[in-house]
């Protein structure tokens, strides 16, 4: 089973060194969106701001970046 790591960039770099074995990309991706939206909403409640660049960035267990999810692409804002 393929090993992902899932880097947090917001002002600074949260590495994940441990990183988990899912099945496939998609799967990866799946967990990064769900990641992006807990960080976000979390960011909006204690900030009361809302980041749309900020990312969550897999890579393999190489380092080899494979997908990049930006928290606005995760998160659907209306006022």
């Amino acid at each position: 089973m393929p090993h992902y790591h899932f880097h947090v960039h917001t002002v600074t770099e949260a590495r994940d060194e441990e990183g988990i074995d899912l099945p496939d990309l998609d799967s990866a991706k799946m967990s990064a969106i769900a990641g992006a939206r807990s960080l976000a909403t979390e960011e909006m409640r204690c900030n009361n701001r809302f980041s749309p660049n900020h990312s969550i960035r897999i890579t393999d267990s190489n380092g080899l970046l494979l997908h990049t999810t930006r928290y606005g692409d995760c998160i659907d804002v209306r006022l």
